[in-house]
């Protein structure tokens, strides 16, 4: 109760962190309200109550200063819905320059043609979180609209990503981090990725 009234009291909010809270929607009514001046929204690890759901495309439609956005692992872990990450890839802020997002089913819309369209419009970013299921297509995009950009990357899972698919990042001359998820362990592949990419820092996850 005491964030829902500290929230419903601010209207020229730039950087707003409620990360692993429920958010309300009283609380998203009020998030909306710092639209004009929002430019950091990270609600890593929170959740969105069944009335608030609908209130998150509105976030991002009326949040149209926005550089820095977290929305991972929120909905008990399961990331934000399909719809709200397609209407994301058409209408986030395309001057975002940090942007992490997740899903963690292996079947969903949001897929390789959204990922597209969201590095089509959004084309400065510098760091760039995608915790969900890609081919080489979207390592495909990700190296041609992010190419003087990129500074960080991190993908999970990996194992759809074939050595090719990486073959796109070592024409990017920016990138200094990679952070992989594998299910699977292959040490093989990860050597020689490693080999690939020498200039980048490469940290990778199994769990």
């Amino acid at each position: 109760g005491v964030l829902g009234k500290l929230l419903s009291s601010c209207f020229s909010l730039q950087h707003l962190v409620m990360e692993g809270v429920l958010v309300t929607s009283k609380m998203a009514k009020s998030i909306c309200k710092n639209g004009k001046t929002l430019q950091t929204l990270n609600l890593n690890f929170s959740d969105l109550d069944s009335d608030s759901n609908i209130y998150g495309q509105k976030i991002i439609q009326r949040c149209p200063g926005l550089k820095e956005v977290n929305l991972a692992y929120t909905n008990y872990g399961e990331g934000i819905t399909d719809e709200d990450l397609i209407f994301l890839a058409k209408n986030i802020a395309p001057d975002v320059e940090k942007l992490t997002l997740s899903c963690t089913e292996r079947d969903r819309a949001f897929n390789d043609y959204h990922v597209e369209t969201l590095l089509t419009r959004c084309n400065k970013i510098k760091a760039l979180g995608l915790e969900m299921n890609l081919t080489d297509i979207s390592l495909m995009n990700i190296g041609q609209c992010l190419n003087g950009t990129l500074e960080e990357l991190s993908l999970g899972p990996c194992d759809e990503i074939t050595y090719s698919g990486f073959l796109e990042l070592k024409s990017m001359p920016r990138l200094k981090i990679l952070n992989i998820h594998y299910n699977k362990h292959n040490n093989e592949e990860i050597q020689n990725l490693k080999k690939l990419l020498p200039h980048v820092m490469i940290k990778v996850s199994h769990e």
